[in-house]
Order: structure tokens, then sequence, then C-alpha cells
């Protein structure tokens, strides 16, 4: 794992320039959580195709998230506490093994036209003034947890995941 020194103070110089982070093709795991750090997502980050967990957690990372469009292996994503905006890409509704989704406290203001995570079981958006209609959840069905609190949503196309 690399990253978060505030747990591995093992880690004395992290390079994240793009020519450096997108040399680490074979990386699973990338946990860069509670850094501090306040620029664009380099784009490199769309060359770690066998990356399964991507914590960015209470940073102040900016501008949209097309870099990790390709991230197709994600299993765990968390963008909470960041100045992310605009709308969530299209392109993560191919992200066919996401089991967790945490979005808490962001400035996005749109999903994808829909969610067909089979496998998600955690979505946490909450506190992240989206507005209007949510897509259908009906493809959710292993969803165990859902926090949407603190949103301007008006309604949700189609049914809630049966259980």
């Amino acid at each position: 794992m690399i990253g978060n020194a505030t747990r591995s103070p093992g880690v004395i110089n992290l390079d994240l320039a793009d020519r450096a982070l997108g040399k680490l093709m074979k990386l699973r795991e990338l946990d860069l959580s509670h850094l501090g750090m306040s620029w664009p997502l380099p784009s490199s980050l769309s060359k770690l195709g066998n990356l399964e967990f991507l914590n960015l957690e209470k940073n102040a990372f900016r501008g949209n998230l097309s870099s990790l469009s390709s991230l197709r292996r994600l299993q765990y994503l968390d963008i909470s506490y960041s100045q992310f905006e605009g709308q969530v890409p299209e392109a993560f509704t191919t992200f066919d093994h996401l089991t967790w989704l945490y979005a808490r406290n962001t400035n996005l203001r749109g999903l994808p036209s829909h969610f067909p995570w089979r496998r998600l079981r955690v979505m946490d958006i909450s506190h992240s003034n989206l507005s209007g209609i949510l897509p259908s959840f009906d493809r959710l069905t292993s969803l165990t947890h859902l926090r949407l609190e603190d949103n301007k949503i008006t309604g949700f196309r189609g049914a809630m995941p049966k259980r």
C-alpha cells in the first residue's frame, strides 16, 4: 500500500507526479486519505487499471472525476470530503466490481443515469448537494447500507431493490 503517512510512518517520500504515478500499473491499493492534498487529480491515475482500492477521503482534491473513469476493477472508492465538482461520469457505470462507494460531503451535482452495480453493498452519498431525481436502484440487489441525507433529492426513478 502506498500513502497515508499518518498511518504508515515508513513512507518518507511519495512522488505523485504524473510520470511517477503512471509507472505503478500493477498497484492494487492506493490510500491517500487525510493528507491535506489540494490539487487536481493527476491524469496518470487513469493508467492504474489494476487498482481495486482507492481512498482519497479528506483531501481538497478538486476538479472532475474523469481521470478515474478507466479504473474498472475498483471495489472500494472513497472521495468523501473533497472538492470534486460536476457530474459523476457515465463511465463509472462500467465499474462491475464496485462494492463500497463513499462520496459524502462533496460538491457533486449529478450521478450516472443508472446504477448497474449489482455487487454494491454500501453507498454513502450524504451531504453532497445532490438534487433532483435519483436513478433507479433496482439493480442494486446487494445493497445493505444507503445514506442519502442532507441532499435535495426529489424522488427516484423506478423501485428500490427488493430483498
